[in-house]
């Protein structure tokens, strides 16, 4: 057989896990280009943090660019848990148990911002300044509540970067490093917000170096080719 062919465990079939390393950059970089047109282009241009009044009529102003961003947050959601599920499939062989706790660590925290999400649209038919500014500010809270999955998925990931001979292991370091900084974000919003502006643009480049290390080797080397044996 192939030495790039894997036995997925248990069940006797196989799969090209080059494909699957490309499949799972490409939604990866999908992924990350999507979000990064929601939250850096229209975000910035509609949300005024603190100010529940001009968020509402920069959105009401701009209605089809928030639906744009809306709608590219869900198809970048898409690709986040078709790129979960294709590093589970590629890491089966690995470790099951950390590929189920990497896919539900990605669940928890899509769920937990569309939450958001949804109470920002409804402060669309809000008339009150009181609860338009209960809703924002629940939104905002929510998307750093997802910080905490978006660091914790990072965790099994590295793991199972480090056990398998298919990534460099210097990438899971990368990885694990950036779920530390993604947790560092989570606990001073929350705890010591007063120490966040200093913090977060480094914290922020620190992580950012794992994850694109990971999306450019996913998709330019693929991965190794030896066989793994199965984990749990």
């Amino acid at each position: 057989m192939n030495s790039i062919m894997y036995r997925v465990a248990n069940n006797g079939n196989y799969f090209d896990n080059k494909k699957m390393a490309r499949a799972a950059g490409f939604w990866y970089l999908a992924f990350t280009l999507l979000g990064a047109f929601t939250y850096m282009v229209v975000d910035e241009k509609l949300l005024a943090p603190g100010d529940a009044s001009a968020t509402l009529g920069n959105i009401n102003s701009n209605l089809m660019l928030f639906w744009l961003g809306f709608g590219a947050l869900l198809l970048g959601y898409i690709c986040f848990i078709l790129l979960a599920s294709a590093l589970r499939m590629l890491f089966k062989p690995v470790s099951t148990g950390l590929g189920n706790l990497m896919v539900v660590f990605v669940f928890a925290g899509i769920v937990i911002v569309l939450v958001g999400r949804i109470a920002g649209v409804a402060a669309l038919n809000e008339i009150s300044n009181d609860d338009v500014s209960r809703y924002f500010a629940f939104q905002a809270n929510a998307e750093m509540a997802a910080g905490l999955f978006w660091g914790l998925w990072l965790l099994p990931l590295g793991l199972l970067i480090l056990k398998s001979n298919l990534i460099p292991e210097a990438i899971g370091v990368l990885l694990l490093a950036a779920c530390v900084c993604n947790l560092a974000v989570f606990a001073l919003y929350f705890f010591a917000p007063a120490l966040l502006p200093a913090a977060e643009p480094a914290l922020m480049i620190t992580g950012m170096i794992g994850e694109f290390s990971l999306i450019l080797w996913l998709l330019i080397k693929g991965v190794k080719t030896q066989k793994q044996s199965a984990g749990f």
